[in-house]
Parts: C-alpha cells; sequence; structure tokens
C-alpha cells in the first residue's frame, strides 16, 4: 500500500506503516459507507450474511468465531441485520436450546451483490503468512493497541 520499496530509515518506516494502516482504515471505511448507501448494511453487515451464504446454518457462537468477533458483537451485529429481515433465528430441531441462523433469500440477493467486504479478507491474509511472520506481527500490533488504549491516566 505504501509508495516506495525501501523507506529511507526509521522515520521512513514509520512513515509508510501509518501510511499503509491508514490506507486500510480507509478502505474499510469507504466500503461501509458504499454498502450502507446502497443495500442500507455495513462492512460486518454484510460478511456476517456471506458467511452464512456459505455456511447454511450457524449457531450465533459459531458466526462470532468465524468472524473473529465476541459473541456479544455478533448478537448486537445480527439483531440489526434481523431487522431489516436478511436472516432468521430458528430454534434447532434435535435440540431446542440451541437457536440456528439462517440466511433469508433477501439476505442471500445482498450477500451475493456486494463484494467481500475487506475486513472478511483480512483472516484469510494472516493466514497465509509464514508463522513467524504471524508471531512478529502478533507482538507488534498487541504493543500498538496497549499504547493506543493508553488513555494516559
Amino acid at each position: 500500500m505504501g509508495g516506495s520499496m525501501r523507506p529511507a530509515g526509521r522515520g521512513g518506516l514509520v512513515r509508510e506503516i501509518v501510511g499503509d494502516l491508514h490506507g486500510m482504515f480507509q478502505a474499510i471505511e469507504r466500503y461501509s459507507k458504499r454498502s450502507l448507501r446502497e443495500c442500507g448494511l455495513t462492512g460486518p453487515q454484510i460478511w456476517a450474511l456471506r458467511v452464512l451464504r456459505e455456511a447454511g446454518s450457524l449457531t450465533v457462537g459459531g458466526l462470532a468465531a468465524r468472524m473473529y468477533m465476541h459473541i456479544s458483537s455478533a448478537s448486537n451485529l445480527l439483531n440489526r441485520i434481523e431487522a431489516k429481515r436478511f436472516i432468521v433465528r430458528r430454534r434447532d430441531d434435535a435440540d431446542q436450546r440451541i437457536v440456528r441462523l439462517a440466511i433469508t433469500p433477501a439476505g442471500r440477493r445482498v450477500a451475493s451483490r456486494r463484494p467481500a467486504p475487506p475486513r472478511s479478507r483480512l483472516p484469510q491474509a494472516l493466514k497465509r503468512m509464514p508463522t513467524r511472520e504471524l508471531r512478529e506481527m502478533h507482538r507488534a500490533v498487541r504493543r500498538i493497541g496497549a499504547i493506543m488504549k493508553d488513555d494516559g491516566g
């Protein structure tokens, strides 16, 4: 995403990394804004529909795991999609305690028309990385996340 092949020194590396991250954030935001305008759904909501279209039927926990998010976040996201009638929740035939999610025909149409959201491509890109690089990235992202979460007091 960054401009040059070899950034000059430490300052150049920082500039390239910040630029690359900014570009990723912008791509996510552009996708969500366009999706909201065109079909009334955000990027994560489209991602959820695409996961359900592929899987057929999942529990909230199963969807959350496939989207790498907390179950409460997935539940909130699903409430908004369900209100638009793009998914339905049904009790499992074998075990009535289990609630399964299914995509509706309208949800299937929306999921089929929209390209994969940028956030949904991140896990696949990470899975293709060599383990050593993935571990290095993990350490670096955790350090940056801790610094960014620090409110200074």
